[in-house]
């Protein structure tokens, strides 16, 4: 069957444009949040029922794609390699042939990387900002890939352009496939923000009680901090601004006190750099669940002390550590394991240090004051 005789959505039978982006626009529309999505491949003669609506999308397009085919050449965004010219064997030629072709690859891949990380850098603000739910995502794909097809059907009838145009079909559904594959569950949206964002997975903690802990490794941590453009300078400015006031009567930071010069590690060596921890506690709680019960937290967070007093006031110079439920710090075995990595990771960076960016020697670190308030300090 053509999708030029297709006049009734399968659906809910409604009048629909006997286009393929007509049809598609109208099944993303009205079925996209469909819970029983069910429909017959209205193109084939296969009675197979699809109860996704990606599933049933591709397959729809697959058929109307290779039925329309026929009718003019098939182009994609990835150059086939039936394109060169096998029967020119001159070197030159080739190599030229095959460098405009890896330059053309490379511009499109360019693109499609660039939209990945911008919707990434748009689910992260939605899903952070706004404390939605993971499966918030699989909805935003579906709501801007048919955003994206109505914008393409638009613009090219606008231009007086075929709407059946194979080039941005195929780039449309690029853009797709991307969209899709980081949304399609928390690993693949994790493993986006890794590549692009730096993103430092967080270790979970089995605890005896049969509670779960996370701590965020300490040492990747620092490396990408320092690998921040600038950020390693400003440090060993301020350092170098904080030792100008041993010895005189001014205090200018509190390492300038006995106290601080006293310091065991940063007495020794003089390239190091010193962290502060704070502890507090916090309290969470779901209004749309049935309980509205509180659940109490344990938070530990840690800053570079060395950084100038301009950033080290923003909340963006404070990073989180450790968290735990407080309940589960009253047991001396959970309490064990809860500190144990934070405990290695710290002796880790006394004793044999870290390479920093630019740097042959290891630059150390350590902890030079523990923050709390009333309540975290009694513990």
């Amino acid at each position: 069957m053509s999708i030029s005789n297709l006049q009734k959505c399968t659906i809910c039978l409604s009048n629909v444009d006997r286009t393929t982006h007509g049809y598609l626009r109208h099944l993303r529309q009205v079925h996209g949040n469909d819970h029983l999505f069910n429909t017959s491949c209205p193109l084939c003669d296969s009675n197979f029922i699809y109860t996704n609506l990606k599933s049933f999308i591709n397959h729809f397009r697959k058929h109307d794609f290779n039925s329309s085919s026929q009718d003019h050449s098939s182009l994609s965004l990835a150059l086939p390699f039936n394109d060169f010219n096998l029967d020119n064997h001159d070197d030159t030629d080739d190599s030229q042939q095959i460098q405009q072709a890896s330059v053309w690859q490379s511009e499109h891949h360019g693109a499609l990387d660039e939209i990945r990380k911008f919707y990434v850098k748009m689910l992260l603000k939605v899903r952070e900002g706004h404390v939605l739910p993971g499966n918030i995502m699989k909805t935003m794909a579906l709501s801007i890939t048919c955003l994206l097809e109505n914008f393409s059907y638009y613009l090219l009838s606008k231009l007086n352009i075929n709407v059946d145009n194979v080039i941005s079909y195929n780039f449309n559904n690029d853009i797709e496939k991307n969209i899709f594959e980081i949304s399609r569950n928390e690993d693949s949206f994790i493993a986006a923000c890794q590549s692009y964002f730096k993103f430092v997975k967080p270790k979970e903690i089995l605890l005896p009680t049969g509670s779960k802990a996370y701590y965020i490794p300490l040492h990747q941590l620092l490396k990408n901090l320092f690998e921040t453009q600038g950020f390693y300078d400003c440090v060993k400015q301020e350092k170098e601004l904080i030792s100008q006031f041993h010895g005189q009567d001014i205090i200018y930071h509190y390492q300038n006190a006995e106290f601080g010069r006293q310091h065991p590690v940063l007495q020794h060596k003089t390239n190091c750099f010193s962290l502060q921890l704070y502890s507090d506690d916090l309290g969470v709680v779901n209004p749309l669940m049935g309980k509205n019960a509180i659940h109490k937290l344990t938070t530990f967070y840690f800053s570079i002390d060395d950084l100038p007093a301009r950033h080290n006031s923003s909340l963006s110079a404070v990073h989180l550590l450790l968290l735990y439920y407080k309940k589960d710090f009253d047991d001396e075995k959970n309490r064990k394991i809860l500190f144990a990595q934070l405990s290695k990771d710290l002796n880790s960076l006394e004793e044999d240090g870290l390479i920093l960016p630019g740097d042959k020697n290891p630059t150390y670190f350590t902890i030079s004051t523990l923050c709390a308030d009333n309540l975290s300090g009694k513990l």
